[in-house]
């Protein structure tokens, strides 16, 4: 929940709890350091369907996996949008197809079969506006691979089944480092 209660908030920085807000005296006593817009932009930009990252609540880029691991992965976002959420779907971003008439494997960072996601789909708890939400996906890494690092892509969508928005989240990333054990 928003710590700032019923302000119509439109950012807030993770690390320093800083908040952006309309019609209040709340300010951030030194400009961002990423450059947000001017609070009259960022209201304009943020529509019904708006995310923010907030934090991984499990598996922190990086982590090293053992081949074959089942596990789980949670992030946190919060409905930085006008709209509550209320059948929104997070959704597994395609990885890319070879060229037509190649016969090489795509190559690719993104979901290139490292990461085994339980579903391509997966539903996103309902969450009203100014609130946060934790999103699972289930995982196995695979058993067949070489070291080193995977990721999995993943995009949300509204409940007619078009894409989130603009705001600050376009995906949620889910990466990796893969680990062969070792023979015994």
């Amino acid at each position: 929940m928003n710590p700032l209660g019923a302000l119509d908030c439109i950012g807030e920085t993770v690390r320093d709890r800083t908040a952006l807000c309309v019609g209040s005296d709340v300010a951030s006593p030194d400009p961002p350091p990423f450059g947000l817009p001017e609070v009259a932009e960022m209201k304009d930009a943020i529509s019904e369907f708006a995310a923010a990252f907030v934090f991984d609540v499990t598996i922190p880029d990086d982590t090293l996996i053992v081949a074959g691991t089942p596990f789980i992965k949670t992030w946190r976002i919060e409905n930085i949008g006008s709209k509550a959420w209320d059948n929104c779907t997070l959704v597994l971003v395609p990885p890319p197809a070879a060229k037509a008439g190649s016969s090489e494997e795509p190559v690719s960072v993104v979901n290139d079969a490292n990461l085994i996601p339980e579903s391509t789909t997966v539903p996103i708890p309902e969450c009203c506006v100014g609130s946060w939400v934790d999103v699972s996906v289930n995982f196995t890494s695979p058993v067949d691979v070489e070291e080193g690092p995977a990721r999995s892509k993943w995009f949300l969508l509204k409940p007619n089944g078009t894409r989130f928005d603009r705001g600050y989240l376009r995906y949620l990333y889910m990466d990796c480092v893969l680990a062969v054990p070792a023979q015994a």
